[in-house]
């Protein structure tokens, strides 16, 4: 399964007090007056070969972004620690965050960051 598919399956029907988080793997802030409220978007950032012996790549790191995004700044805490269990309970590695900002039409999005390294095999296996 690609990575992206579990992210999606792991955040699929979060619900944050009685309201669904509705999730999508694209990263286009400017679209939020068009989303439901609150909403995440996610992302591959990069890969990078972990590990390797005798020039031959043993594993492999990917890294993503989540963004978490709503006029309810209230909720994005809770929000932030749903992510954080879901994705470490599928093999994610919570990295550092940064802080929360605010955007145009008073839209609270914190950024989130994760990683998770891959054996070759299991790589060239999905």
């Amino acid at each position: 399964m690609l990575l992206i598919d579990i992210i999606a399956n792991a955040l699929k029907g979060m619900v944050i007090k009685g309201i669904a988080i509705d999730v999508n793997y694209i990263n286009n802030p400017k679209q939020a007056d068009k989303r439901s409220d609150p909403f995440i978007t996610y992302i591959d950032i990069s890969e990078v070969p972990d590990f390797s012996a005798n020039d031959v790549e043993i594993s492999r790191t990917f890294y993503f972004d989540v963004d978490v995004m709503t006029k309810k700044p209230y909720l994005l805490e809770q929000i932030k620690k749903e992510v954080e269990k879901r994705l470490e309970s599928v093999g994610f590695d919570t990295l550092a965050h940064a802080s929360t900002d605010f955007g145009e039409e008073g839209i609270a999005h914190k950024p989130l960051s994760f990683r998770i390294t891959k054996l070759k095999e299991e790589i060239d296996n999905e």
